[in-house]
């Protein structure tokens, strides 16, 4: 017979790097399912993260169209919360499992920067006093602020967005903000007097919250994607190479028990020749 310390050799030959092969597997299916809840919990930080910076832009922005003529102060009151809450987003793009994501949220960051260096350059044009030097350096620092975050985010977004966005700066109230604007900079303090460009300055402001608002949910509808698909994936990969390990086991044993089943044969070869030889001799006398 076929010695069966010699069976078990063969069949822990069969096992191992079955067995290897199962464990390495799950881990690494382990790490990528991991992965994708991250990626899912993240969906609903992110969310969280861009709906409180949005609130406090916005409250910021009411705040200081509330501001009464002369009393800038006070109509500045939330702007370390504006800061706070665009460092945190900033941090939080930072943390993004996927480099995408992180990238768009991003982006959604500097959309919500715009809306409030729109909203704080509004109130200091519409204060209808003569600038001081401090007041002079905060409009023009809050003009060009906002005007460099659009320019930056224009070439980063998604066709529909980038759609509303060409839309938005050739429309008629954007060209009237823009003359007042520009004509403030250069000194002419009188185009603030005119009326119209303030109901301007309000479209203008909506369409960009709605802009932002839009990107805030495609960075959270893409979040939830990239973790759905990796979750996905790594179940998927995990299943392929259980099956895998265990179809490599099953054929490895086959073998096995095959080369047993030879070795018994070769072992029972030289007994039976005996045994015909004996019978032939026996046949013989």
């Amino acid at each position: 017979m076929y010695p069966r310390n010699a069976r078990t050799r063969a069949l822990t030959i069969a096992l191992i790097p079955s067995v290897t092969l199962a464990v390495v597997g799950l881990a690494l299916g382990g790490v990528l399912v991991r992965q994708g809840v991250h990626g899912r919990d993240f969906a609903e930080q992110a969310g969280t993260a861009l709906t409180s910076a949005s609130r406090v832009v916005e409250d910021a922005q009411e705040a200081r169209r509330r501001v009464d003529i002369g009393r800038l102060s006070g109509g500045y009151a939330h702007d370390k919360l504006v800061d706070d809450a665009l460092v945190n987003l900033q941090r939080s793009a930072a943390d993004a499992p996927d480099a995408q994501v992180g990238y768009q949220e991003v982006v959604a960051a500097q959309l919500l920067a715009a809306v409030d260096g729109l909203s704080r350059t509004d109130a200091l044009a519409a204060s209808g006093t003569e600038f001081t030097a401090e007041q002079w350096s905060s409009f023009v620092s809050a003009f060009a602020s906002y005007h460099a975050n659009l320019a930056a985010v224009a070439p980063k977004l998604q066709a529909r967005e980038r759609e509303l966005y060409t839309d938005l700066v050739r429309s008629e109230q954007w060209i009237r903000l823009s003359a007042v604007e520009n004509a403030l900079v250069d000194g002419d303090r009188s185009a603030s007097a005119q009326a119209d460009w303030r109901a301007c300055a309000r479209q203008v402001a909506d369409k960009l919250v709605a802009l932002s608002s839009q990107q805030s949910a495609y960075v959270v509808q893409l979040a939830k994607s990239s973790g759905d698909r990796t979750l996905a994936g790594a179940l998927a990969g995990g299943a392929a190479i259980v099956i895998l390990s265990v179809l490599a086991f099953c054929l490895a044993f086959r073998l096995s028990r095959r080369l047993d089943n030879e070795n018994a044969l070769a072992a029972d070869r030289p007994r039976h020749r005996a045994s015909r030889m004996a019978r032939s001799l026996s046949v013989a006398d």
